[in-house]
């Protein structure tokens, strides 16, 4: 997206997304996912773009945002879609979330604890 010409679509976004969630999930147990970890609690899940451009996944709990910047590649092919799954699981990985198909995992949650020592 050209910074310039794509201010309107990204104030468009970002003004949309914490009113109108993408998503949202409940966990019971504290999450890591990429470099953003999250507490047990309930969140919405939405995109937002920043000001360079780069596409950002937010989980908003009731009182603070964690905000993790995508790394999304270029296709070279315009598109006007966005696919987004989840599966509800309570599996040793990640109790509450687990990924939909390996091939496809733009995200990956695994428990705080597990992903503080590696297991």
């Amino acid at each position: 997206m050209d910074k310039e010409k794509g201010a309107a679509t990204r104030k468009r976004i970002n003004g949309t997304g914490p009113d109108n969630p993408l998503a949202s999930f409940k966990t019971s147990a504290d999450l890591k996912c990429g470099d953003v970890t999250l507490a047990a609690g309930e969140y919405k899940v939405y995109f937002t773009i920043s000001e360079d451009c780069a596409w950002q996944i937010n989980f908003a709990a009731k009182d603070k945002v964690a905000t993790m910047k995508l790394d999304l590649k270029d296709s070279g092919q315009e598109s006007k879609r966005c696919c987004s799954a989840s599966t509800p699981a309570t599996t040793a990985r990640a109790p509450g979330l687990r990924r939909v198909r390996q091939a496809d995992e733009m995200l990956n949650f695994a428990a705080a604890t597990a992903a503080k020592t590696g297991k």
